[in-house]
């Protein structure tokens, strides 16, 4: 949905694989912050709340990243997401684990969200 948007500002041409095209995607969607000069409604993770406690703010990330997905990745389908451990460094390692047409297996990205800028980096992806 938004390959076509952000395509414009890709500085690096990729290939056409439809996961080079999710992972733009992901990485377009998840690094914005909500309300933040963006036009499109919705986009991005909302703003950080102070008071929250790290399961309240860690829920509320997933259920960005899950917002996000279903509605700015259409590509990816069947989302679905499940947190590891968090790091030393206040990093909450997320994988993304989803189905995607022409692939015989689920993806699995692995998104980390690192709490201190309130940002979510797309790391890595491979097929299940």
């Amino acid at each position: 949905m938004l390959v076509g948007f952000f395509n414009r500002f890709r500085e690096l041409p990729h290939s056409n694989r439809a996961v080079d095209h999710i992972v733009d995607d992901l990485r377009h969607a998840l690094g914005t912050q909500r309300g933040y000069g963006s036009p499109i409604r919705n986009l991005g993770l909302s703003g950080s709340d102070p008071q929250d406690s790290a399961a309240r703010a860690a829920e509320r990330v997933l259920n960005d990243v899950l917002m996000n997905v279903l509605y700015f990745v259409p590509a990816l389908k069947e989302p679905s997401l499940r947190t590891l451990e968090r790091t030393a460094d206040l990093v909450i390692p997320i994988e993304l684990m989803g189905t995607v047409e022409g692939f015989e297996k689920p993806l699995r990205f692995l998104l980390s969200y690192h709490q201190v800028p309130g940002a979510i980096f797309v790391e890595v992806w491979r097929e299940e």
